[in-house]
């Protein structure tokens, strides 16, 4: 597999129409179903009707009313983001259904039974009904607990050390929630885009081990994507993880 690490590598490859996201296998259930009806998994033309289908939801939503709600719940970081949505998006789930359908929801992690049964739950708790549109606002929750409450998490140490947005612009830099992406080439073959080692590429950040929320263009970080496929909650999370912060401090 081919590893690209430098920050010009990694954003040459996300802007790279030539290189798409590993296809994963078409499933009729649990956690293989989620991936194959998911935006973060297709290409094309099918991965572009299926993030209309996660940006509907999101454009109702407000990242300030978003905001407020997570410093209520900040005594619980690990699940705050899942409620907070789930709550805004007005799904009644456990957040634990939803932690667990997250567990193996980024390949290469092999699904079990109790993965399977616990993204059946949680799209019991959507409406029951297996297609694109359960799998967008299945994988908001999904994604706020395995990304959202890993930046919390990462964040928190660093609470005190400048404003909220300072020190989630330096989290996500220094330690991003999610470290790698796979691209594959028309050939088949896979690389690996180590997003945590070019966000500490020294020729773009200097003394780039050092987590300093007064660094200059630290916002420049690529860990909601760059080119063609941008996080399209990028505000919804930052603002959930500010409202965290805030409620922490």
């Amino acid at each position: 597999m081919l590893v690209l690490a430098t920050y010009d590598q990694v954003s040459a490859a996300l802007a790279d129409r030539d290189l798409i996201v590993p296809p994963t296998p078409a499933a009729t259930t649990g956690v293989g179903w989620l991936r194959s009806a998911v935006p973060r998994f297709s290409s094309g033309a099918t991965h572009a009707r299926r993030r209309g289908l996660v940006e509907a939801p999101l454009r109702a939503l407000v990242p300030d009313t978003l905001r407020r709600r997570a410093r209520a719940l900040a005594d619980r970081p690990d699940t705050a983001a899942v409620e907070v949505l789930a709550e805004a998006l007005g799904v009644a789930v456990d957040p634990a259904v939803v932690v667990a359908a997250a567990r193996a929801y980024l390949p290469p992690v092999e699904p079990t039974p109790a993965d399977d049964a616990a993204v059946a739950s949680l799209v019991a708790a959507l409406g029951g009904t297996w297609d694109e549109a359960t799998a967008a606002r299945a994988c908001l929750l999904v994604q706020a607990c395995a990304s959202t409450a890993g930046l919390i998490r990462n964040a928190l140490p660093y609470k005190d050390s400048g404003v909220p947005e300072a020190v989630l612009a330096e989290t996500l830099r220094h330690s991003p929630p999610v470290r790698v992406l796979r691209r594959q080439a028309p050939d088949g073959t896979l690389t690996e885009l180590d997003l945590a080692a070019a966000n500490r590429d020294p020729a773009v950040f200097p003394d780039p081990d050092t987590f300093d929320v007064h660094r200059v263009g630290n916002h420049r970080h690529l860990s909601f994507g760059v080119g063609l496929r941008p996080c399209p909650g990028d505000n919804h999370a930052l603002a959930i993880a500010a409202g965290v912060l805030e409620g922490s401090s």
